[in-house]
Parts: structure tokens; C-alpha cells; sequence
């Protein structure tokens, strides 16, 4: 019977005769070693084999257990051994049995083995060639014998010790352990091999005559800064990173498609005097702030909420909270779409927060398409605090312009991130390019307008704030994206969108309820994509569509380093890589351990990965919420999966900051997180001790907890529920803030809150951090009653990353 593997054991040779040497090899060593050199490896020793009596063994035993039901099977070689099955038998001959040779490769020169063919090849080197003949290159044998740990340090040139040249040369890279070893073997890797080895004589065929030392350092790699962060220290480097490959996106793409104006924007002014016509509720519900719950060491499991102030908010009104840099607006419903407005790093300007609100129910199924009235709110939230501008008041926000179409509701939009912003002292001005993915099936995108004035709109329309009115107007988009012709829409609504960013802008993708992804090439002047063009908005279809899942396509980003590249996962649970000019198979699929459907995701442009928010169905245990999946091309392996917020909850969004080297998250009981992540360039990292806290904590109370009348703004369509915000204090040292009940809370998978199922009032839909460099520590956040939060993190920003923002600048400079 033939075996199954190939060379599984040793076959014992016979001593070779001296006529039989003389007549194949040399006798004097150094010819032989010569002789070595000129003659593949493979020539000098022996693979090896399985001895003929276990295989005659094996045969036997099958035999027997057929013949008679025996199922003890004896080992014939030792007769001291029985196994129930025949695979316990085999292992036993092949591993631990002494009277059966091992599986080895012997040396045809001496008598040495080893079961490894390259420790083979290696012994024939050292011990048969270069004993005998001079290393050509001392530097390269040295860095080889460094690479295989083989080396012996024995002698030193000008220090008494190897730790103290290597201490000296690492720096604050290494630490020092003490050991007992009289000669220790050392590994050294990355470049400084070469630096340290270069003090070091390295003395291989004699021993050193000096008395060796009783106690020898052992050289351990420490911590590296570039590597771990903890609360309140993030990733210094990343702000470097994230601002050089901003600044060479800019400078190479100032400004993209001038021909887009606002000037035609701006329609005729909505008269629509009754904002639930937009399905808007007029009144928010009542909410309070909590200040004290999560910054305490221990708080009570039964908060006492009777002595919070709550008031509610009419529709496009906000409040800035007093003692803590955060505001508060009321949108008028659930938030399913927001973005900041990204500004160059060398303008500085208010910030600006699109949205869009969308308050009914609509079905995913790829045959239904909805044309409902939809509105995108831009908000002026002026100036942001940031740390180094020591400034530390909150501006007010307020609702700047509302644009109207009847196309929605609006399921996702994006900013152009390079290039939109065109200033408003040259021609053609405007506040940036904004694409929207509508329930429609299309995709548009619409030249936003400077907005001067909180009262005042380009084309000339005045409106007073005391009347009731605000300025609402029907919007003309520059350009509409269809993926196919005519007017119906196979491919269903669409869910999301992405634009690239490494080409300029030059291409926006989009993913459909029926799995489709659909890319617009925007510089095509082909006849063949352009379709009727109307006064002021012109049609473009879809240059390539294909099939990417067999469900809804809820997330897609493309690669900030490839235009070829893009990531898609939808509620087949599935995560895929494609190559847009290749689209017959993925480049990388999980179809191995799937996760759960995708929410969301977002590609960071300093690491080849993305980060992903999932629900909760179909899922296990720390396997779902919030995680960083790495892409890795060049293998065929599955992605390491690395979970970053272990929500037991569904989780609708993720956001990140590439300044910070930060990622921020929610889930639908209410919980806003923010992870300090570490550098995953670095590989695959896990550590005890987590580096995330809560930004705030959104729960629901009973009408009966609060005895204290409702102030400001009531109104009978006001909801009969009540939200209490518990906010975390983020802008001062985070350094101790593993102590407070803000990071307690999160510390485990057993803390998280579950999913108990009822009214997601509370839930977080959206979460947003600001791009910009001048206001990079403002997040966004969104719940599904309606209220947005906009709150700042100063105490991210270390001593470090201000060295870094202020090196960074001044180098551009």
C-alpha cells in the first residue's frame, strides 16, 4: 500500500566505503568545500523515507480489524503501546515510537540530521564550507549569521558590554531585562542591524579567553510610541501623515470642474409655510444635559434626573449647553444623512454641516422607488473651538439654507473632498460640490452657494428670522447621475455613495438596493454617456455597472491611494475588493467568516484598511459593531478582523479622524464612543487595555421620574418622551480618564448595554468627525429623535500632537 505522505521517516544508509568517497568527493576539506560550492546542495544529503516494516505494520492492522472487529491496535515495533483507531496508531509510529527511526534529512558528509531540509542546507554551509573557506564579504556573512541567530557575541571593540552598544545605538526603543545567561544569542531586525553589527566582532571558530560575566543583559524591543496609544496620547505621527498627503491632494487639484457654479443653484424661494409638508415635526422632544453621571469615579446604578433642567426646541432651532463646548439643534427628525464641508488646510473659514432628515418608513426591495419630498439642511456653526486658538466658547449654530427635492428621501451624501471649494473673491465661487443618493434611484450633485450671512442668501432674498419664515429654496443640481437609461430604475434606490479622491475627483460610485454598483466617469465627454441636457442641469450615465452582492448594498468607499480600488459590504454579510476595470470576481472576499449586514464603513487614508459598522443579526459574540477590517491585496488569506467598539447592539454609523488617528461609533441604546486606535500599519495588535470612552450617553426616562415642568418652546406635537444627554468631560486630560464611569462603561464586552428591542428613540444614526485642520476635534452627532449634538474633544490634543501640527505647518511653510 503506498503512503499517503511523502518522505514521512528516515531510512538508515549504509557507511559509505573510503574507495566509494574518494571516487565521489574529495578527501581534503577544502577542496570538498570547494567542491560544495560547485555542485547543487541537494547532492549531500538524503531525503527521508518510510521504513518498509511500518508499512507492512499499517497493512496488517487494517487487515486485522477487518478480518476479526478488532478495534485495539498494537504497535509491532515496541509492543508496549494500544490505540482505539488507526490514526492514533500512526502517530504514535511516526512521532514518539523509539524503535522506529524519526522522520529526518541526513547529511551524506557526517552523521548529522534534522527534520528541516534548510537547517540541512544550513549545516552543510557552516560546517562544511565556510569552516574551510574564508567568508568573501565579513559584512554580509555577518548580517546572515545575525538574520539566522546563530551569531555569538564574544568580543567587543571599544565597550565592555553588548548591551551597552546596543542601548546606545536603540535609544529609547529598547529597555533592558536582566538574565542569568553567560552567552546570550540576540536577534536583531529593521535597518539597525546594520548600525549596531558594525561595532560588534563577531569571533566563530575560537572561544573568547575572557571570563564570561554572571549576569548579561537581554535586549527586549519596548513599546514603541509609534505603535501603542493610550486615553488622552494619541498617534502623534498621524497628524504629519494625514497633513502632507492632504496638502499634495491640494496643490495638485486646487480646484475641479470650474464650469460647476452656484449661480443657478438657488430656485425659486419655497413659500411652503407648514415645514411637516417636508415631514418635519415642528417640536423636539424634551432632553436635559447630565454633567455629573460619567465623570465620576463610581456613579449610583439609579441616576437622579428631578433636578436636570429640560426644555425642548422648535424645528431649525439650537441651544449651546453653558460650561462645556457642545451645542444642540433640533433637525426636525431622524438624521439617515450627514456631512461636514471640507475646506483646504490654508482657509479658514466657519464650518458648515449638511444633513438630511427622513421621518417615514420605506421598503429596501430593489422594485420600489420613492420620489418624496426631501430638504438638505446646511448649518452655519461658525467658528469651532480648537485648542491651539485658545478659544473656549461654542459659536451658535443656525440653519443658513435649506435646498428641496423631490427625490427623496435623501439615504447618504458626500462633499467633494479635494478641489470643491472654490473661494468666493474668484469666479465662479462656490462653498464646494455636494453628491446626494436618493430614493429615487439617481444620484445628484448640487454646487453649494457661499452663504454670507445668516440672513441673507446670494441671489438676493432677504429673509426675517422673526416672521417664522426661513430661507428654503428649490435646488437645481449641476449634474444628474443615472445608471441606466430611460426611466425606470432596475437597480432600485440608492443607498450609498463614494467619490475618489486620489484622481482629482474624477469618478463617484454608487451601491443600489439590488447589490449593483454603478461608476460615473465626470469627465466623460462622450456622446454616448451624456444624455438631455435642460437649462441648467445636465444627464450622465453610468460608464460600468455590475452585479457586487445578492442583497441591498448599504455601504462603499473607494481607496484614498488607488481610483481602481473600492470596497462594497451589504446585507448579505459579505465584504468584497474590487478593481473597477475588472469587475468578472472580487480581489478579496470574507466568504469565509462573514460578519453581519453593513451599515456603513470608511477607508482612512493613512492604512491599507476600513473601518465597518454592523448590525447585530446573524452574529456572534465580539464579532459585529464597529471593526477595522485590513486589506491586503497580495494574499489569499482571510483579512484580520480586529473588533473596535464591541457593541452588543445594532450599529448604524462609524466616522474617523485621520488627524487624531481616532475612530468614533454608536449603536442604537444610545451610546457615542470615540477609540483612540492604534498605528495598524504595525500589524495585527491586541491589547489588554482599551483605549475608549463615551462622549455621551443618551437614555429614556419615564414622565413620572420628572416632576419639574417642561421650559421653552412647548407644543402639543412635541413627543411624550424624555431624553437625558450624560456627557463625559473630553476637553480636559484624558490621561486619568480610565478611572471615570465614561471609560468603566466600555471597558468590557459585559458592560455595553443590550439590545432590548423597544422605540430606538435615543439611537445614534449618524456620527461625524470634522475633517478640517482648523476644527479637528469637532464631532457630530446624530440621534433618531431628531437632535443633532456637536461636542469637542481638546483633550485628544497632547503636547505631542501640537509639536507635530506646529512641525507640520512650518515645514509647508
Amino acid at each position: 500500500m503506498p503512503s499517503r505522505r511523502k518522505n514521512t521517516a528516515p531510512q538508515r544508509l549504509p557507511a559509505l566505503q573510503d574507495e566509494e568517497i574518494e571516487e565521489a568527493w574529495p578527501t581534503d576539506p577544502a577542496l570538498l568545500a570547494q567542491y560544495i560550492t560547485e555542485h547543487p546542495l541537494t547532492e549531500f544529503y538524503s531525503a527521508p523515507s518510510l521504513p518498509k516494516f511500518f508499512m507492512e505494520q499499517l497493512q496488517d492492522a487494517k487487515k486485522t480489524s477487518k478480518e476479526e472487529g478488532i478495534e485495539i491496535y498494537h504497535c509491532k515495533a515496541c509492543n508496549n503501546k494500544k490505540y482505539k483507531t488507526l490514526s492514533g496508531l500512526r502517530y504514535h509510529v511516526q512521532q514518539s515510537c523509539d524503535q522506529v527511526p524519526r522522520r529526518a534529512y541526513t547529511c551524506l558528509l557526517c552523521t548529522f540530521q534534522h527534520q528541516e531540509e534548510r537547517n540541512i542546507e544550513y549545516h552543510i554551509q557552516e560546517h562544511h564550507v565556510e569552516k574551510y573557506l574564508p567568508p568573501k564579504n565579513d559584512e554580509k556573512y555577518q548580517r546572515r549569521a545575525s538574520k539566522l541567530g546563530r551569531m555569538k557575541v564574544l568580543l567587543y571593540e571599544e565597550s565592555s558590554s553588548a548591551a551597552d552598544v546596543i542601548d546606545k545605538e536603540a535609544g529609547s526603543e529598547y529597555e533592558e531585562e536582566e538574565t542569568v545567561e553567560e552567552e546570550t544569542v540576540e536577534e536583531f531586525e529593521g535597518e539597525e542591524e546594520d548600525e549596531i553589527l558594525s561595532n560588534i566582532k563577531v569571533k566563530t571558530a575560537t572561544k573568547s579567553t575572557r571570563t564570561p560575566r554572571k549576569s548579561r543583559r537581554k535586549v527586549t524591543p519596548k513599546i514603541s510610541r509609534l505603535t501603542y496609544t493610550t486615553l488622552g496620547k494619541p498617534l502623534s505621527n498621524a497628524f504629519g501623515w494625514t497633513y502632507s498627503k492632504r496638502r499634495m491632494l491640494e496643490k495638485k487639484f486646487p480646484h475641479v470642474f470650474p464650469n460647476w457654479t452656484a449661480q443657478f443653484t438657488l430656485g425659486d424661494l419655497d413659500t411652503t409655510e407648514d415645514i411637516s409638508n417636508f415631514g418635519l415635526r415642528k417640536t423636539s422632544p424634551a432632553f436635559a444635559i447630565d454633567r455629573n453621571t460619567l465623570n465620576k469615579i463610581s456613579a449610583p446604578k439609579n441616576s437622579n434626573d428631578s433636578s436636570l433642567e429640560f426644555k425642548k426646541l422648535n424645528c431649525f432651532a439650537s441651544v449651546v449647553n453653558d460650561g462645556i463646548q457642545s451645542a444642540t439643534m433640533f433637525t426636525g427628525g431622524p438624521v439617515w444623512s450627514m456631512a461636514w464641508c471640507p475646506f483646504p488646510c490654508d482657509v479658514t473659514s466657519h464650518q458648515y454641516l449638511a444633513l438630511s432628515t427622513n421621518i417615514g418608513e420605506h421598503y429596501m426591495d430593489p422594485k420600489f422607488t420613492y420620489k418624496d419630498r426631501a430638504m438638505i439642511q446646511i448649518w452655519d456653526c461658525g467658528e469651532m473651538p480648537l485648542k491651539l486658538k485658545k478659544k473656549t466658547s461654542m459659536t451658535h449654530p443656525c440653519f443658513s439654507l435649506g435646498l428641496t427635492l423631490d427625490v427623496g428621501p435623501i439615504w447618504d451624501m458626500k462633499w467633494c473632498p479635494y478641489g470643491g471649494h472654490v473661494s468666493s473673491t474668484l469666479t465662479g465661487g462656490r462653498l464646494g460640490l455636494l453628491a446626494v443618493a436618493c430614493a429615487s434611484g439617481d444620484v445628484y450633485i448640487i454646487s453649494i452657494p457661499h452663504l454670507q450671512g445668516r440672513d441673507q442668501i446670494l441671489n438676493g432674498n432677504t429673509v426675517n428670522g422673526n416672521t417664522g419664515k426661513h430661507p428654503i429654496f428649490k435646488t437645481r443640481p449641476v449634474i444628474k447621475l443615472c445608471p441606466v437609461r430611460g426611466e425606470s430604475r432596475p437597480f432600485g434606490q440608492t443607498f450609498s455613495l463614494t467619490w475618489s479622491t486620489n484622481d482629482g475627483c474624477g469618478f463617484v460610485a454608487a451601491g443600489f438596493a439590488s447589490g449593483h454598483v454603478a461608476v460615473w466617469d465626470l469627465r466623460s465627454a462622450s456622446s454616448l454617456l451624456l444624455g438631455e441636457v435642460d437649462e441648467y442641469t445636465k444627464v450622465l450615465y453610468a460608464c460600468h455597472s455590475f452585479r457586487a452582492h445578492n442583497k441591498p448594498l448599504r455601504g462603499i468607499v473607494w481607496c484614498p491611494f488607488d481610483s481602481n480600488i473600492l470596497v462594497t459590504g451589504g446585507n448579505d454579510r459579505m465584504l468584497k475588493l474590487w478593481d473597477r476595470r475588472r469587475t468578472d470576481a472580487p480581489l478579496h472576499e470574507n466568504n469565509v467568516t462573514k460578519c453581519s449586514f453593513t451599515s456603513e464603513m470608511e477607508w482612512p487614508i493613512n492604512y491599507n484598511g476600513i473601518y465597518t459598522a454592523t448590525n447585530n443579526a446573524f452574529s456572534i459574540p465580539h464579532f459585529h459593531s464597529c471593526l477595522y477590517v485590513k486589506l491586503n491585496v497580495q494574499s489569499d488569506a482571510l483579512p484580520p478582523i480586529n473588533n473596535v467598539f464591541p457593541n452588543k447592539a445594532t450599529s448604524w454609523t462609524v466616522t474617523s479622524s485621520d488627524w487624531l488617528n481616532c475612530v468614533g461609533g454608536g449603536d442604537v441604546t444610545g451610546l457615542a464612543m470615540i477609540h483612540i486606535s492604534n498605528n495598524w500599519n504595525r500589524g495585527n495588535i491586541y491589547v489588554k487595555k482599551v483605549s475608549r470612552m463615551l462622549l455621551f450617553q443618551c437614555d429614556v426616562i419615564d414622565d413620572e421620574v420628572t416632576s419639574q415642568e417642561v421650559t421653552d418652546n412647548e407644543s402639543k406635537d412635541g413627543e411624550d418622551y424624555k431624553l437625558v444627554f450624560r456627557d463625559a468631560d473630553t476637553n480636559t486630560d484624558l490621561s486619568k480618564a480610565n478611572k471615570l464611569e465614561s471609560y468603566k462603561r466600555l471597558r468590557t464586552y459585559d458592560c455595553f448595554k443590550d439590545d432590548n428591542f423597544k422605540p430606538n428613540y435615543p439611537a445614534i444614526l449618524k456620527m461625524r468627525w470634522n475633517p478640517n485642520i482648523t476644527s479637528y476635534t469637532s464631532i457630530a452627532t446624530a440621534t433618531n429623535s431628531g437632535l443633532v449634538r456637536i461636542q469637542t474633544v481638546e483633550g485628544l490634543v497632547s503636547k505631542e500632537v501640537e509639536t507635530a501640527q506646529q512641525e507640520a505647518i512650518s515645514q509647508d511653510v
